[in-house]
């Protein structure tokens, strides 16, 4: 396995395969060699013809590993770079899934997750057959629930989120997001604010959180707390929508000067972020 690595470092990808290959037909290290067999023709791709299909093939094999969901991933993309449709894409993850039944949750997270972008209807219906399976999954609930917010359903994705909270009362992440939602999608922002405060207590400092409580106490007016929180999570995370919370907050105070220089930064750490 060593060598075979050394080789698919150095580009020479036929060695790799010659030695990847030897250890799946003596069943040596299956799932690894099959893991890196798919790798090398991936990376081989645009000089041999079929390798991308080789490769798919190969990463379809991996059965256990850490990297089985980063194979099936892998995949997922091979295939939706050769123009597969959705239902080829859905075919691939139901075979995965009827194969390797005891990772059944975690690939109808990523066959979810590819389609996000490409289907939200379908993303949506694979994450719903999912919960079906797996209600108690908070994983698949969480995913759904940000799908849902995407496609401007905010009633369903507040009840997603709040079947994860009757669970598990204190997960931040979650309480984070639905007191975000609430302050970008409604008026409710007492509620929002102690959803995000919750969040913090548990998670103290953490920027993202404390970017949800500057944004949310800017919407209720109290702007000379939210600049400070804002201003402490831009210090912590340098982001372009940090930047343009504390940017509005400051324009807000009659701060335009300091508000068109944290709109500069911003746009420095990302030119295409809109801000």
């Amino acid at each position: 396995m060593a060598s075979a690595l050394i080789d698919l470092e150095l580009d020479r990808y036929d060695d790799a395969i010659l030695s990847l290959q030897s250890l799946v037909d003596t069943a040596q290290r299956l799932d690894e060699a099959y893991y890196y067999l798919g790798r090398t023709y991936q990376e081989r791709a645009d000089i041999e013809a079929g390798d991308v299909n080789k490769a798919i093939e190969a990463y379809g094999q991996v059965g256990s590993l850490r990297e089985f969901a980063d194979a099936k991933r892998r995949a997922g993309v091979l295939l939706l770079s050769q123009g597969a449709a959705v239902a080829a894409l859905s075919d691939f993850y139901r075979a995965q899934r009827d194969r390797f039944s005891d990772q059944q949750e975690r690939l109808y997270m990523i066959e979810a997750e590819l389609l996000r972008d490409l289907d939200e209807t379908q993303a949506l219906e694979v994450y719903t057959t999912a919960l079906g399976a797996f209600p108690e999954s908070m994983a698949l609930r969480y995913g759904r629930a940000m799908l849902l917010e995407a496609g401007g359903d905010i009633a369903a994705m507040e009840a997603d989120l709040r079947r994860i909270l009757a669970d598990d009362p204190d997960n931040a992440t979650t309480l984070n997001a639905l007191g975000y939602t609430l302050t970008n999608h409604t008026e409710r922002y007492e509620e929002a604010a102690s959803l995000i405060e919750r969040a913090l207590e548990i998670s103290p400092g953490e920027p993202a959180m404390l970017d949800s409580l500057g944004w949310v106490y800017f919407k209720m007016g109290r702007l000379v707390e939210a600049e400070a929180i804002l201003r402490e999570a831009y210090i912590r995370l340098p982001d372009p929508e940090v930047a343009a919370h504390l940017g509005e907050t400051r324009w807000a105070q009659g701060k335009q000067l300091e508000a068109r220089d944290v709109w500069r930064s911003g746009l420095a750490v990302d030119a295409n972020s809109g801000v």
